[in-house]
Order: C-alpha cells, then structure tokens, then sequence
C-alpha cells in the first residue's frame, strides 16, 4: 500500500514537471517571437531552434515547424544561407507528410530568396517559379477592366516590346502603373527573371491572346478556360 502511494506521488511530482517545463518553453517561445518581430535575430536564432527541438520531441508539430519557419527566416536574415538549406529540407519533409501546400511554397520561396543570396540566379527564378505553382489558384476571378488589360499587356508583350519585360521602378506610362495594380491582386499573371523587370507568365499572354481573339471575332464571354485554369470575370 504504501509503495503505491510513493509510486503516486512520484507520478504527481513528474506531472507538475514536466508542466513546469512546458510553461517555460511556452514562455521562451513567446520571448523568440518578439525577438523575431523586433528584428533582434541574433536572440531569436538559438531560442527558436531550442523550442523546435522540444515541441518535436513532444510531436507537437504545429508548434514545432512554426518555431522551424522562423528560425530559417533568422538564418537567411543573418546571411547564414547554407545553414538554412537543410533545414528547408526538413521543412520540406514535413508539407511533404502533410501534404500542405503552403509549406511547400514556403519552402521553395525561401530556396529561391537563399539562391539570389548566394549569386545563383538560375536556381533562385527555378525555385520562385515552383513556389507560385503552389500558390497560384487555379480558378481565377478577375474585372472586367482587368481583362482588358491583360489583352493590352499580351499586344504589347509581343507586339511593340518584342519579349522585353516591364520596367515598374518607373511610373512614366499608364500601362506600367496599371501593370503594377494587376500584380498586386494577381501576382501569379507575372513573374521575373531576375534583371529587375516584369514580364506576364505564359498564362497571362494565354489569357491575353484569347481575349483579343474573342475580341476580334466581337464574341462575348463571361469566363476563359486556359488549361487548367478558369479566369472568371465579375
């Protein structure tokens, strides 16, 4: 009888222990985050990866791979690229298991950020592109006047810039301040490829194309199937 009451109170004490140490990652994990918005990365760095190591332990995933996110942000941000990669790896594994696709566009998004960090450009437009593959959906709603748009910015594209992208450092024209709105609600209509211009996706002068075919043919339309993709006008 009375080994079983030691043994109860053995398991009472280990409980309020290992609460005690809950509470104080909790509290660390709390301390990292403010770090990490008040860009002190240095002081976030260890405490995020000391909370992911714990709340993995634990398979408290949801915790875990947020305190893995942000340390991986805190690498890049300290120039330490190469350290981050494996642990995009791990992250990666992990969208993987999960299937979640907004990981994975993390994961390739930071590639990309790391590779234009370390001069490889060719990698870093090859992971951005995979990163908005994630992201981009595949039913689209747009305006009516953005349809418009994307017609002008497809004749321009091919027409009178020849393939030359667009430069939206400057506002000069009306078309660069409108192209600049477009790919503020739709980024996914653009991409870069890393000399500092904009040039429309392969689906924006798709979409492009067909509207000024419709448009030639004076054919009304209320949405455009390209692909995969469904472009829906409101």
């Amino acid at each position: 009888m009375d080994v079983l009451i030691s043994e109860t109170r053995v398991k009472k004490k280990m409980t309020k222990f290992e609460q005690n140490i809950e509470k104080s990652y909790k509290k660390d994990f709390q301390k990292a985050k403010q770090f990490f918005l008040n860009h002190e990365y240095k002081k976030a760095e260890k405490l995020l990866l000391k909370c992911y190591k714990y709340y993995k332990n634990k398979n408290q995933l949801k915790m875990a791979y947020e305190a893995l996110e942000k340390y991986i942000i805190v690498l890049i941000r300290i120039g330490v690229n190469q350290r981050a990669l494996p642990r995009l790896n791990e992250l990666l594994d992990f969208s993987n298991r999960t299937d979640n696709k907004q990981y994975k566009a993390l994961v390739y998004g930071l590639k990309g950020i790391i590779y234009k960090n370390m001069g490889d450009i060719n990698k870093s437009i090859e992971y951005t592109k995979n990163a908005i593959e994630f992201l981009e959906p595949r039913e689209i709603e747009t305006a009516r006047d953005q349809v418009k748009l994307l017609s002008d910015i497809a004749f321009y594209f091919q027409r009178v810039r020849i393939g030359k992208g667009f430069n939206l450092r400057r506002n000069g024209t009306e078309l660069s301040r409108r192209v600049k709105e477009l790919k503020k609600s739709h980024p996914y209509f653009f991409e870069s490829k890393g000399n500092g211009l904009v040039y429309p996706s392969r689906l924006a002068v798709d979409a492009g194309n067909l509207i000024l075919s419709y448009d030639r043919s004076k054919r009304s339309f209320s949405q455009l199937k390209i692909g995969d993709y469904t472009i829906k006008i409101i």
